[in-house]
Formats: structure tokens, C-alpha cells, sequence
């Protein structure tokens, strides 16, 4: 269940991120779906995660960020790929404005697609989509 919830979350950050920035910035339903979908994805990807550090004997405690830190410790995930998800994190956490919101999009879809990855390679399931 967790592949298909993470892409479906993920195709929302898409549709968000095909619109021209005039149409962002006009519709809340855009900004809502593209910061759900954020969410969505690093939501599924945190229960990766657990999963992941659970089946390495890792402290499992705590949000993505904190068991992204477990896992770079890890060398599971880089340290740069961990420094770039705070800053996903922080967009999605923190309300950003909505020209900082779409222009971090592709970025986003980068890093949490990397990110998802990393987890689920390590996992031996490799992602489909």
C-alpha cells in the first residue's frame, strides 16, 4: 500500500508543479494539494524509514527528519540528501509564502523522490511507479 499512497501523493506535488506560477498564486486548492502532498509523501516515506531502522537495530523515535538523521549516521542516505530534506521539511512545516512554496517544488519532488528511493533500496523493494 505504502508504493501506491507515496506516488499518489507525489502526483499531487506534480499537478501543483505543472501550473504556471499566476495560476498558483491565485488557488488555494493548488497550494493546499501541493503542501499535502508533500506531506503525503513524507508521511509514507517516514513509515519506510521506521521500518528501515527497525529491521537495521536504529533508534526508530521520532519524526522524518530525526530518523533521516538516524539513517545518514547510517550512511544510508548522504548528508547532503539529509540537509535537503530539512529544507523540504521546513517549507512543508512552516507555512511558507506561495512564491517560496512553488519555486521549491521540482526541488521537493527531487529530494523526497531520492529520499524514497534510498529507503526503499535499502529495504530491497525497489519503487515502481
Amino acid at each position: 500500500m505504502s508504493e501506491e499512497e507515496f506516488w499518489s501523493c507525489y502526483s499531487e506535488i506534480e499537478e501543483a508543479a505543472h501550473s504556471s506560477f499566476e495560476e498558483f498564486a491565485s488557488s488555494d486548492k493548488l497550494l493546499d494539494k501541493a503542501l499535502e502532498g508533500i506531506r503525503g509523501c513524507l508521511r509514507v516515506t517516514e513509515g519506510e524509514a521506521k521500518r528501515l531502522a527497525e529491521r537495521m537495530g536504529l533508534d526508530v523515535n521520532g519524526n522524518i527528519i530525526e530518523l533521516s538523521w538516524v539513517l545518514a549516521k547510517a550512511r544510508v542516505i548522504s548528508p547532503k540528501l539529509l540537509d535537503d530534506l530539512e529544507d523540504v521539511y521546513a517549507i512543508s512545516q512552516k507555512g511558507a509564502d506561495r512564491l517560496t512554496v512553488y519555486s521549491a517544488l521540482i526541488r521537493s519532488m527531487e529530494v523526497i523522490e531520492a529520499l524514497w528511493s534510498s529507503v526503499r533500496s535499502q529495504l530491497n523493494e525497489p519503487t515502481h511507479r
